[in-house]
């Protein structure tokens, strides 16, 4: 049990410094990814053949730089319209949270600067679990040691793909989608 006693305490510094570096890794892993909290997103679709406009500047957007994931979430209680009936449904709606995960058409993204990049973009959205498919562009941005990207993205769905409630009447089938362009900034930063 002595030995035991000296051992720990004779390598206690070394374990310590161990968990420093794993930490010190972590968080240097941590630096590729990107986010966002105040996105804007803007729907488009017909209603009585009317143009209907929503729109929310709190969505949020995660990007990891490395792998090319990306995730997005909307409370659609911050979606607004000057709609009433569309503002009503959307008042109502079951779900109180539309996510996109998926993944960005590319396989990394250089972070010290880029032109821009045009790319496609693929995943689930949830609540209805439907694959939909969208396109986008990344510009870079360097302003002194911030660095930061500018995301546009684009997605033509349908109802059932976005929304969960049958209650739209739309002559319509589909949402016109777009985060404009959404300024993406390192996590840590």
């Amino acid at each position: 049990m002595n030995t035991l006693h000296k051992y720990f305490k004779h390598n206690s510094l070394y374990i310590i410094v161990i968990l420093l570096i794993t930490l010190g890794y972590s968080d240097l892993f941590a630096q590729e990814t990107y986010r966002t909290s105040k996105g804007l997103l803007v729907i488009v679709t017909i209603i009585n053949d009317e143009a209907v406009t929503l729109s929310s500047n709190d969505l949020i957007i995660s990007i990891d730089y490395e792998s090319g994931n990306i995730l997005m979430e909307q409370d659609i209680s911050d979606l607004l319209t000057e709609n009433d009936s569309m503002q009503s449904i959307l008042n109502n709606e079951e779900s109180d949270l539309i996510k996109f995960e998926g993944k960005l058409g590319l396989d990394y993204i250089n972070t010290t600067g880029h032109p821009p990049i045009n790319f496609q973009i693929e995943g689930l959205m949830y609540p209805s679990n439907k694959r939909v498919i969208g396109s986008g562009t990344l510009v870079h941005i360097e302003k002194g040691t911030m660095s930061a990207c500018l995301i546009s993205l684009s997605f033509k769905l349908k109802y059932n793909e976005f929304f969960s409630t049958k209650e739209f009447d739309s002559n319509n089938d589909y949402l016109y989608i777009n985060i404009k362009e959404s300024l993406m900034a390192r996590e840590n930063d």
